[in-house]
């Protein structure tokens, strides 16, 4: 809820963060801003697990082309379920780190 802060890795590949949502939810959008073009992902995944080991891609992109305001919208047709969703970063935009200023996730928790 604060875009003057934001998360930031190292610089090399692959980076990830995971958010834990306190319970097994049904995922239908996650909105991710990146902080600029020297900062996003080029390559990565999003990833869910309901223990935070064993991961499944539910979505994965290559190449990926931003421009400003750097935000990658994901929408899912049918809902991602998992307690834990992982960015697992593969290939930076830049020489520098991944860099995220909100992680959005929108769902509801499963029955």
């Amino acid at each position: 809820g604060n875009v003057n802060t934001r998360w930031e890795t190292e610089f090399s590949d692959p980076q990830w963060i995971t958010i834990d949502l306190g319970k097994v939810c049904n995922i239908s959008t996650i909105e991710i801003q990146w902080y600029s073009a020297n900062s996003y992902a080029k390559d990565f995944k999003i990833q869910v697990s309901n223990d935070n080991s064993a991961w499944t891609d539910v979505y994965s992109v290559t190449n990926l082309s931003l421009t400003s305001p750097y935000t990658s919208k994901i929408n899912f047709s049918t809902p991602a379920t998992g307690r834990y969703v992982r960015m697992y970063g593969t290939k930076r935009s830049a020489s520098y780190g991944y860099s995220i200023k909100e992680f959005v996730i929108f769902g509801t928790v499963a029955e």
